[in-house]
């Protein structure tokens, strides 16, 4: 397992505090570092003190949506974003993608499918 210094940083933004703890347990239990933010705005003020290598967002939350949050993140940082949504359609998949998402996953998420996207990301 890699240590603290070298494990990997994730960002999961989600307004859904059961999938930030699941989610957190999971990466966690895997080696990396991660951080939680429950919506938008949060998200974006925790990218900026945790720098994560990779972020975790859904698209509907309080506050700030995850479009917009998600247009703010590519000003800001050069971690790739995976959208995990609950509105999983085409249009909002594309949409995402075009404004730089990395990946587009719906809910309810595979943690496995989501493991192996980290891992893709962190690699390329």
């Amino acid at each position: 397992m890699p240590t603290q210094s070298t494990a990997k940083k994730v960002l999961i933004v989600d307004d859904e505090v059961e999938i930030c703890s699941i989610l957190k347990e999971f990466f966690e239990s895997e080696g990396y570092v991660a951080a939680i933010a429950h919506n938008g705005l949060e998200g974006i003020e925790k990218t900026a003190v945790f720098q994560p290598d990779i972020v975790v967002m859904d698209i509907r939350m309080p506050e700030q949506d995850g479009i917009t949050t998600l247009k703010e993140l590519k000003n800001i940082s050069l971690a790739p974003v995976i959208i995990c949504s609950g509105l999983a359609n085409q249009e909002t998949a594309e949409k995402c993608l075009q404004l730089g998402a990395a990946e587009f996953i719906a809910k309810p998420v595979d943690l496995e499918e989501l493991k192996a996207l980290v891992e893709k990301h962190l690699t390329e």
